[in-house]
């Protein structure tokens, strides 16, 4: 049966696991063989890159059913006034996420272009390229948050969620809560040591945090509601069918 993989580039090289959980129990942390990956992907395996929170910004936008048709030529103007870039150097992705609200995730070009230029010089593709906080699990009515390595990554909603230092969480997770209609139930913590994390989460969510040892792999392979809807590989930067490689098979 084929398998979901997620992979991360990093310094240390392309670092790739199983979204299944038990298919990767040999390696609970990844693996950095790309030729095992390649292997995997001819197999018939699909990929997903996830790429970093704090280069991909997540926002909503309201709008009319009736305008969505012209989203692709609209958005960047509708969120140019907020957006420090300018926008022409922005490549936008949008879902629907209501009656009269769309999600955007949004990037910019050169940086998707590096990722996928990175991911080439491995001899991989992906199918998609997710930013990371859609990757951990959502929590209904609640927060999840990865820490590691001096960063948190954060899933606030379906097509929610940001990636910052983590000794900023604090005031990050106080403000989005300021926006909140109701409170949040639960705050879903992987990573650092469970002593440690009320040092990162503000002083009235401390009872509401559910800590699991683990990381960024492990949070991904309870994820059951990936963004996937914001797959950045859309618009200019959607894959192209292998024409010229059919035609000459042919």
């Amino acid at each position: 049966v084929p398998q979901q993989l997620i992979a991360r580039l990093g310094a240390e090289g392309l670092h790739w696991w199983s979204a299944d959980v038990q298919a990767q129990r040999d390696e609970p942390d990844g693996s950095f063989d790309s030729q095992a990956l390649l292997a995997r992907l001819g197999d018939g395996d699909t990929l997903t890159l996830a790429v970093p929170g704090e280069h991909v910004g997540l926002r909503q936008v309201t709008t009319a059913t009736a305008e969505r048709r012209y989203l692709d030529d609209s958005l960047p103007y509708l969120l140019e006034e907020e957006l420090a870039a300018d926008v022409d150097t922005l490549h936008f992705v949008h879902a629907p996420a209501g009656a009269e609200r769309v999600a955007v995730a949004l990037a910019g070009r050169g940086r998707v272009e590096q990722w996928l230029e990175e991911l080439a010089s491995c001899e991989v593709e992906a199918e998609r390229v997710i930013p990371e906080p859609l990757l951990l699990p959502l929590v209904q009515g609640g927060i999840c948050v990865v820490l590691e390595r001096g960063r948190a990554i954060v899933r606030t909603g379906m097509y929610s969620g940001f990636a910052v230092e983590d000794q900023l969480l604090a005031a990050a997770l106080a403000m989005h809560i300021e926006q909140l209609e109701e409170p949040p139930l639960q705050l879903l913590v992987y990573g650092g040591e469970e002593s440690d994390v009320a040092a990162f989460v503000p002083e009235g969510l401390r009872g509401l945090v559910s800590w699991h040892r683990g990381n960024f792999v492990t949070a991904s392979q309870h994820c059951s509601d990936p963004g996937e809807q914001l797959n950045l590989l859309q618009g200019q930067f959607k894959p192209r069918l292998p024409w010229g490689d059919w035609w000459r098979a042919w």
